[in-house]
């Protein structure tokens, strides 16, 4: 599931996996970024990723659900460049990443309800899973990908 906020975010529109492990993947070796972002010139973004483990026991359903209505709910907070939404791969990892314009709004939107409702759901719906953290760079065609903290266990999943 794939889906630009518009604006900036629209050159992100045909972002994709390129490997088929791309969950467990870097994360600039694992998507088209240097094809999307070869006109661009001056982004400088943030983005935070969620891997993940999901349990046998989950209710996936919901988990849809609650991701549905919290990405809606980050797409009317503005700021939101870009959202990939992963598929469960045979281990059921999954990796989902959203593109803010910056810090700022990315932790002002996980403030949100909507976005508050799916990590308490996180505690019971996964067996682990993970947070990162980077800067996104494109300029001249170069494509940069930082990773701004080392990532953070479960228990930091309330911070952008």
């Amino acid at each position: 599931m794939n889906d630009a906020g518009g604006g900036a975010g629209q050159v992100l529109d045909d972002l994709r996996p390129i490997r088929e492990d791309y969950a467990i993947a870097p994360i600039l070796e694992s998507f088209n970024w240097a094809e999307c972002l070869a006109s661009v010139e001056g982004a400088d973004w943030y983005m935070v990723a969620f891997r993940s483990v999901r349990n046998g026991d989950a209710d996936d359903r919901l988990l849809y659900e609650l991701d549905a209505r919290a990405h809606e709910e980050a797409i009317s907070h503005t700021g939101l460049v870009h959202y990939f939404g992963g598929e469960l791969d045979a281990e059921r990892r999954c990796l989902s990443f959203c593109v803010w314009e910056d810090r700022d709004r990315a932790a002002a939107a996980a403030a949100l309800p909507k976005h508050r409702d799916a990590i308490e759901a996180a505690a019971t719906m996964y067996d682990s899973y993970m947070l990162e953290r980077y800067r996104v760079t494109a300029s001249g065609g170069k494509v940069a990908i930082e990773e701004i903290e080392p990532p953070q266990q479960s228990e930091a999943l309330g911070d952008a």
